[in-house]
């Protein structure tokens, strides 16, 4: 008999429907995975990690069951590898996303012109 596995999908929700509606994975990591399939998917795995568990990187995989990783968007199971791959890919071409990331966020209308710094701790 299969256990039962329990877990939020409301940053899984929420991250589909802002790529949905801005397109926000392929304006802004376009050409940087190279053959790696599940690029995008570990690029969410991480947010997904930052937004619920924020977890050490090598313990991810210690707390996403198996069904999370699938509504991610994984084909097959995922190594440590894997996401070491992606954080040292997002680190070599950190300048273009940022650049990608500069243009979708004017894209999208979210520049103000006024800007209020938050100093609180």
């Amino acid at each position: 008999m299969k256990q039962n596995v329990t877990f939020s999908i409301g940053s899984i929700a929420l991250i589909d429907k802002a790529d949905a509606q801005t397109g926000f994975f392929k304006a802004v990591f376009d050409g940087i995975g190279g053959r790696a399939r599940d690029f995008i998917p570990a690029i969410k795995l991480l947010m997904v990690n930052k937004l619920e568990e924020s977890v050490a990187i090598h313990r991810v995989l210690d707390f996403i069951p198996e069904e999370k990783l699938t509504m991610l968007g994984f084909r097959k199971g995922v190594s440590d590898r894997t996401l070491n791959r992606t954080l040292e890919r997002l680190g070599e071409n950190r300048k273009f996303i940022m650049d990608h990331y500069q243009k979708w966020v004017k894209d999208n209308g979210l520049v103000d012109k006024v800007q209020n710094v938050d100093f609180s701790l």
